[in-house]
């Protein structure tokens, strides 16, 4: 089974699809893309389970009237729309902004999930080196604002995956440019401390060749949670659950037929 449809939670409009049955299994895409990035991996997961993956506020085919946009506001959408659809206690994951969502979710809805994947996080967000990578990637300058001109000429590629993504207008991916980059800057590092109020069973994955993701950060938050696993997937980097979904997805199939 497969339907698309919005979703309207929290005054904005989500695009939602649907895949398979049984199970929900509510996935959490990443920064500055859609849940068209999931694609490779929702083949192998929908055989199984009922996979429900949404854009989020802002992004491909949703809207933001307020434009608003942080990781507590997305996770306080997902769990919007877990009520809206109905869903009871589905596994929610995610990868690297998506993975932030799922930790964000176990802190400020429990019990609302059956367990959390979360991939390619990190928790020092206010260090010298994320802090200078978010600013070269945006080309932020010293009042904070993303020069969208500039990051078209220097990350072409970059841009260029944005645009397809993100169609309903030109402004739309700027928008969500300058929003990203100020949801990057301003989010608080995690602690022990913080990531104790997550109660939920956790898989914490990465890949063992990330290059955006410290390997030390992933060891940290998976000792961290009160109740995790830990997947590291060999020969993968950042990009790996696109670029290799299967590995990824037996990880994710291994972990929920467990909890």
């Amino acid at each position: 089974m497969t339907s698309a449809h919005n979703v309207t939670v929290n005054g904005v409009s989500l695009y939602v699809e649907e895949h398979g049955a049984g199970l929900p299994v509510v996935l959490v895409h990443g920064g500055t893309i859609s849940s068209a990035w999931w694609s490779p991996l929702i083949k192998r997961l929908a055989p199984r389970y009922r996979v429900i993956a949404f854009d989020s506020r802002s992004h491909g085919r949703s809207t933001n009237p307020s434009g608003e946009l942080s990781y507590e506001l997305i996770a306080d959408d997902t769990a919007a729309l877990i009520a809206e659809l109905d869903l009871e206690r589905p596994v929610v994951g995610g990868w690297r902004d998506g993975g932030q969502v799922a930790l964000e979710l176990g802190m400020r809805s429990p019990g609302i999930a059956r367990s959390l994947i979360v991939g390619g996080v990190m928790y020092a967000f206010q260090g010298d080196e994320f802090q200078k990578v978010t600013r070269n990637l945006f080309c932020v300058d010293k009042d904070g604002r993303a020069d969208c001109d500039a990051m078209e000429e220097r990350n072409a590629s970059v841009v260029e995956y944005m645009k397809a993504l993100h169609s309903q207008s030109d402004q739309q991916w700027r928008d969500i440019a300058q929003k990203t980059a100020t949801m990057w800057l301003e989010y608080r590092d995690l602690s022990a401390e913080i990531l104790a109020n997550v109660r939920e069973p956790t898989l914490v994955v990465s890949g063992d060749r990330d290059e955006m993701i410290p390997l030390a950060h992933t060891l940290d938050i998976h000792g961290w949670l009160p109740d995790s696993e830990l997947a590291i997937l060999p020969g993968q980097d950042h990009a790996g659950p696109l670029t290799n979904p299967a590995t990824f997805a037996q990880a994710v199939i291994d972990f929920v037929d467990r909890h």
